[in-house]
């Protein structure tokens, strides 16, 4: 994937979210923009992915002039260092950001557990929504990355999603940690939000971030 190819695809996910946000909104105007964590989950995760799509264009006449003044060649190293903190914090912002708004939302039908998996199997089953393994092996991933170094430690695990064999093996690392592996995992990541902010149940609650 070139960069354009990749700003593009960041872009469409920017596209839809903002899409959807504009629908939502004029569709229930009864909900408040700045307190309505259903409203609130399409603005932040629109942001974390602006956020992101801006941070990975490389600033190379920037990185030479620092080069040069110090002597030392920052392009390489900063390029391969930066893309992987990015890489570490999107997925982690992303992640801890839905989770805390599904949570919310789980709270709403009594569904509360420090086991975030457990959450979501309940809310997810309650709104009848069956298909959520993107927003699993994302979870997966988050988790080895931010708690173990990339480390699962964990009984193994299995997915099969939209053909492809996610495999987390115990004490081995998770190797699914590209932009490409991102990619594949994102837009079923973002049917989901959809689907639950969406979701008849959710539209008739009152869910305020205090």
């Amino acid at each position: 994937m070139n960069n354009e190819q990749f700003h593009d695809f960041f872009q469409k996910c920017i596209n839809s979210f903002e899409k959807f946000y504009d629908e939502i909104v004029e569709e229930h105007p009864e909900w408040e923009k700045n307190k309505d964590e259903r409203v609130l989950i399409l603005k932040n995760v629109c942001n974390i992915l602006k956020a992101a799509n801006l941070n990975c264009i490389p600033d190379k006449k920037f990185l030479e002039d620092v080069s040069n003044k110090s002597g030392t060649n920052y392009t390489e190293k900063h390029e391969a260092i930066n893309d992987s903190m990015i890489k570490i914090g999107f997925i982690s912002v992303l992640c801890s950001t839905i989770e805390f708004s599904f949570r919310m939302f789980a709270k709403q039908y009594d569904i509360e557990d420090n086991r975030i998996s457990k959450v979501y199997k309940n809310l997810f089953y309650r709104l009848n929504i069956k298909e959520y393994d993107a927003i699993t092996i994302t979870t997966y991933i988050r988790n080895a990355i931010s708690h173990n170094n990339q480390l699962w430690i964990y009984d193994n695990k299995e997915i099969e999603y939209k053909g492809k064999v996610y495999k987390f093996e115990k004490n081995r690392i998770v190797k699914y940690t590209t932009w490409e592996d991102f990619f594949h995992l994102l837009p079923g990541i973002i049917d989901i939000i959809f689907e639950v902010v969406n979701s008849t149940d959710i539209s008739r609650l009152y869910i305020i971030r205090e």
